[in-house]
């Protein structure tokens, strides 16, 4: 382990990313990323790699690119402060933020789309289960659709909540939704339950759609979930964990990782291939495949004459 560390200076910076001075602690330590809290229960992240960038991350530069953070001298709830644009911890590391460029948050918000082809949808599903199918995850596109097909009591569960959106949606149905997110928020294990995953990608849709696509009603309805995801969040005990927060959180204002932004350009442009989807693949066990789940199931269903006949499955 090391017990020194060569200063660490921050070469980008999530548009949520705050500089303002504030003690801080040590809230999860992973290889290529460093979880902070601060007082206001804020979570924030340090990351090694542009790949994993979202708005409330900071990419940092090290002078020894091999070590990863489990490495230093962290401990988990170590003790930091914010000040004159630098990260200070007890334990004597410190990282510079000065001089680091601010994403603009331009750049963390979906494109915009007008249309979608049935069959280009369709497309899109295929490619997805066959890379959920590739990385044996437990959540997959026919796990939803064809709920008959060897289902858990986990894929059963989200397919539920899912259908709740669903039904939400075509009738506006505002306590479906609550029903849907609730049971969705914190479902499954890990630092990013799969329940969650699947959520920000439902909304990365819902931000996604231009009102020419939809019309007016959806934005009303989306304005309407995004309050009832944002009370779930400011439970006192809320039900998911504070990673997911963190991105939830950050789903609710339109905002997301670099990642899921980049397969939601490709997305919108026809391009998305199955290198596209294998990209988010990497991210956790589960989480990107997770997520794009959710992303293609919310233009299942907003997509009017999309019909399931067999294809996907």
């Amino acid at each position: 382990m090391h017990t020194t560390w060569p200063s660490g200076h921050v070469l980008l910076l999530g548009s949520c990313f705050s500089l303002k001075p504030r003690e801080v602690r040590v809230h999860s330590i992973f290889h290529s990323a460093l979880n902070i809290i601060d007082e206001k229960r804020k979570l924030y992240t340090l990351v090694m790699h542009t790949e994993q960038l979202h708005p409330s991350s900071a990419l940092v530069y090290f002078s020894d690119p091999y070590a990863g953070f489990e490495e230093f001298a962290f401990t988990k709830a170590q003790e930091g402060m914010f000040k004159e644009n630098s990260l200070f911890f007890d334990c004597g590391i410190w990282v510079s933020c000065k001089g680091a460029k601010r994403v603009p948050s331009s750049e963390e918000v979906p494109p915009k789309i007008s249309s979608i082809e049935v069959s280009y949808l369709r497309e899109q599903m295929n490619i997805l289960l066959a890379v959920q199918q590739e990385k044996q995850v437990a959540l997959t596109v026919d796990s939803l659709f064809c709920p008959g097909r060897e289902t858990t009591v986990f894929s059963s569960l989200v397919t539920f909540n899912a259908q709740l959106l669903k039904k939400s949606i075509q009738t506006h149905n505002i306590a479906l939704a609550r029903r849907g997110i609730e049971g969705l928020l914190g479902l499954g294990p890990g630092s990013t339950p799969s329940g969650d995953d699947f959520l920000c990608g439902f909304f990365m849709a819902l931000h996604m759609c231009e009102p020419s696509f939809f019309g007016l009603a959806l934005h009303t309805y989306l304005y309407a979930i995004t309050s009832i995801l944002s009370d779930f969040l400011r439970n006192t005990k809320p039900a998911t964990t504070d990673i997911s927060l963190q991105l939830l959180g950050l789903a609710s204002k339109g905002l997301f990782s670099q990642p899921l932004i980049a397969i939601a350009k490709d997305f919108s442009r026809h391009v998305a291939d199955k290198a596209s989807w294998e990209a988010i693949a990497d991210f956790g066990h589960s989480s990107g495949l997770d997520t794009g789940l959710g992303f293609l199931f919310a233009f299942s269903v907003l997509v009017s004459d999309f019909e399931y006949k067999g294809e996907i499955c």
